[in-house]
């Protein structure tokens, strides 16, 4: 299916095939959150929620969101992509080699590590037993949540236009807050704009200068 509103697209480091998640769930999960946190659950006005401290913020344990508001999305991606329903344009799509550094923010490691658990016992049929079961769960949400999507999306069978994909891979010691073996999920876009001199104030490989 064409779409008449956009001709070429490029997805960076998206992820996930995940069940459809509705409004009305959204809804409610943020009145359960706002209950947590001593706010009067669905009677919350704004003044009060724009007050929470960061504290506060950091407790509340769900990500309320809804991927079908019915109006913008009527239905969800992963099932639009399955049913051949997405717009059929040229497609770019990859990720970073190191897109666990998402993990590295707060305590997303111990989060990731409890969804995971009861999946390490298999995973390390496939992984192997050398790793701990923190790399473990690094290696899974690249692969699982990253990498094997991208792949999928960009080979579905219904597709009649062209789709790419790409792994970065590349680390600029320099910019680096120490030593790394992966790169992270965001310097790529400095790269796909050509704003890296701008961001570092010297020439990156390749720039001309024009």
């Amino acid at each position: 299916m064409l779409s008449p509103w956009f001709h070429k697209a490029i997805v960076e480091s998206g992820g996930g095939w995940f069940a459809p998640s509705y409004r009305k769930e959204a809804e409610d999960c943020g009145i359960e959150m706002a209950t947590k946190v001593g706010l009067p659950g669905a009677d919350a006005t704004l003044q009060q929620l724009r007050s929470l401290s960061i504290d506060k913020l950091k407790s509340m344990d769900k990500i309320c969101a809804a991927s079908v508001d019915g109006r913008l999305a009527v239905e969800g991606p992963t099932i639009a992509f399955l049913a051949g329903r997405a717009a059929d344009i040229p497609l770019l799509i990859g990720v970073n080699s190191g897109e666990d550094s998402l993990l590295d923010h707060g305590d997303g490691i111990a989060r990731a590590k409890a969804s995971m658990q009861s999946t390490l016992p298999d995973a390390r049929k496939v992984y192997g037993d050398q790793m701990s079961d923190e790399d473990l769960v690094r290696v899974l949400f690249r692969d699982f949540l990253a990498m094997a999507p991208a792949r999928w999306i960009a080979g579905e069978s219904w597709r009649a236009q062209p789709a790419f994909l790409y792994y970065f891979d590349y680390v600029d010691e320099a910019r680096s807050a120490g030593p790394a073996e992966l790169a992270r999920t965001a310097p790529k876009v400095l790269y796909v704009f050509g704003t890296i001199r701008a961001s570092t104030g010297r020439r990156s490989a390749g720039d001309t200068g024009r």
